[in-house]
């Protein structure tokens, strides 16, 4: 058992050193968030790649340039905009996208 346990933790251990999603994540959404748009969760499948982010925008005009920002970054396979609802009363937009990024972004040597 002890034995098992171990090998587990050295292959886990190399898969955590070829990958970095935190600090690729983070810093792809800094670059890439207009100024008048902000995130309230974020959900991300390993497997696919696939970042859910929901959030909001301060008119329906930001929220479309902020897909057109996503839809031009290299990074991304794709970007879909899952759901929009206007609020009437502020005028702010909430959203729910999902952006998928490129197999190999979040490997250490990626230059994506």
């Amino acid at each position: 058992n002890f034995i098992g346990f171990y090998s587990q933790l050295i292959n886990l251990k190399s898969v955590l050193d070829t990958h970095e999603f935190g600090s690729k994540a983070f810093s792809f959404l800094e670059k890439n968030t207009l100024s008048s748009v902000y995130y309230t969760e974020a959900s991300f499948l390993a497997n696919s790649k696939a970042l859910t982010l929901k959030g909001a925008a301060d008119v329906s005009e930001t929220l479309v340039g902020q897909m057109n920002v996503f839809d031009k970054a290299p990074e991304l396979l794709s970007v879909s905009l899952d759901q929009m609802n206007f609020d009437p009363r502020g005028g702010s937009v909430s959203f729910s996208a999902t952006l998928t990024f490129n197999p190999d972004y979040f490997l250490k040597h990626s230059r994506i």
